[in-house]
């Protein structure tokens, strides 16, 4: 809108706000590269370490931005844009009239914005387009305080009466409802997530950004050939599913983290130019969806953006164009090694060698026919990539980027049996754990 050169976000995702970050965007909207970040901490670690003495006129200028901006310009610009978005998206997916009127979307539908800030508008959003929405987190203490997607993981469950004790604002206001019910929604505290909640037998689970993006391609199946990009956590299945309904869409693995979803979807300079909205999706099971956007100053043009009130629109529209059992999910576990020293696990050092081997040789012994892979954006990735027995199999090990802890994970497709490789997850476990704590 203001035609930047860059811009920066200040904010709490899943933690709490005394632990906020910032988040730097070039022109197009895109997060910067880990280059990028690092040159920008070496120029600022050396402009520190001058000596200088201060030019207060100076120091005054550059302190004051360059265009004044009301307080309330975001909330409403971010409204304006959703007005455009929930259109193409209606094109491009569907609608959900139906999913309403059978009652697979709740009345109430309860939203939970993690007291950020969606939370003073997007449930009125949606009451004017026909979705009975009630924010249940304006009481909450503070952003992400027992509010937010980040106290959930994909594919929890709850019972009824864990709900129902819960102090999260909004498994605890949850009321139970026909099986397969879509309940509730809730954003993390930067607004780039989404996770909903559905009724299961005896309680609820969590619909991830997979079993999102499953529906949104399903319902999108028309449209012609996607691009479409998942991370290495998600579901070893998704890809399969979604490359059924068109021979020649395009599917690939990327890091974790909703910006490298974007470096392999998006266009070498950055924006796509065309009139209607180009077939792209990337998926992080955590509920990071990233979509093209319209630009907000050029009709035509295009960039990738992960919006969690974007993204729950989407899924919304989706409803009435796709079935909910569709996609069948395989296995995954996803353990940590925690309090672990990082710089132990590093690609191509003796440890690392050494799992891989054992991996290899394990998985030989239980018929599946494995190779390494590589993941720009994963220095010190091991990805282990497996077929046989009639299904897929991927082993990753990863240092966490924030915080001290590895972590290991096994998808499975549906078809393999989960025992067997359970034990040797969890034996690898036991191992690194002895290596890197």
């Amino acid at each position: 809108q203001n035609d930047a050169r860059m811009g920066c976000m200040i904010t709490a995702s899943h933690n709490p706000v005394t632990d906020s970050g910032i988040k730097v965007f070039d022109a197009h909207g895109f997060k910067t590269t880990p280059e990028q970040e690092r040159e920008i901490s070496k120029t600022l670690q050396s402009l520190a370490s001058e000596e200088r003495e201060v030019n207060l006129d100076e120091q005054n200028r550059l302190s004051q931005p360059n265009k004044a901006m009301g307080k309330q310009w975001a909330l409403e610009f971010h409204k304006t844009w959703l007005e455009q978005r929930w259109k193409v998206f209606e094109a491009v997916f569907g609608g959900c009239a139906s999913a309403v009127q059978s009652g697979r979307i709740a009345t109430p539908f309860l939203l939970d914005c993690a007291h950020g800030a969606g939370a003073s508008w997007l449930a009125d959003f949606l009451n004017q387009r026909g979705i009975m929405a009630q924010e249940v987190s304006n009481s909450a203490e503070a952003l992400n305080a027992n509010c937010g997607a980040g106290d959930f993981s994909p594919t929890e469950t709850w019972t009824v009466e864990e709900a129902a004790s819960s102090s999260h604002a909004l498994l605890s206001q949850l009321s139970p409802a026909k099986e397969g019910t879509l309940v509730g929604a809730a954003l993390d505290g930067d607004g780039d997530r989404c996770l909903l909640i559905e009724t299961t037998a005896n309680g609820y689970k969590v619909v991830d950004g997979d079993a999102m993006a499953a529906m949104l391609m399903e319902a999108g199946r028309e449209q012609g050939p996607w691009l479409f990009a998942a991370s290495i956590e998600s579901d070893v299945a998704l890809t399969g599913f979604v490359s059924q309904y068109n021979s020649k869409t395009q599917c690939f693995e990327t890091a974790v983290g909703d910006r490298w979803l974007s470096v392999g979807l998006r266009h070498s300079d950055g924006l796509f130019v065309q009139k209607s909205m180009p077939l792209r999706l990337g998926v992080e099971d955590s509920g990071h969806l990233v979509l093209p956007a319209p630009h907000p100053n050029r009709p035509g043009e295009w960039s990738l953006v992960g919006d969690g009130a974007a993204s729950l629109c989407a899924f919304l529209l989706s409803q009435d164009a796709s079935k909910p059992d569709s996609f069948h999910r395989g296995w995954k576990r996803r353990v940590s090694v925690k309090e672990s020293h990082r710089e132990r696990w590093q690609r191509g050092n003796e440890l690392q060698k050494t799992v891989s081997e054992r991996l290899l040789s394990s998985l030989d012994s239980l018929g599946i026919q494995a190779q390494l892979r590589t993941i720009v954006g994963e220095e010190n990735l091991l990805l282990v990539h497996g077929e046989g027995a009639g299904g897929t199999l991927s082993f990753g090990i990863r240092n966490s980027g924030t915080q001290a802890k590895t972590s290991i994970s096994l998808r499975l497709s549906p078809e393999l049996e989960v025992e067997h490789f359970l034990s040797l997850l969890e034996n690898i476990e036991h191992d690194l754990a002895k290596a890197l704590q």
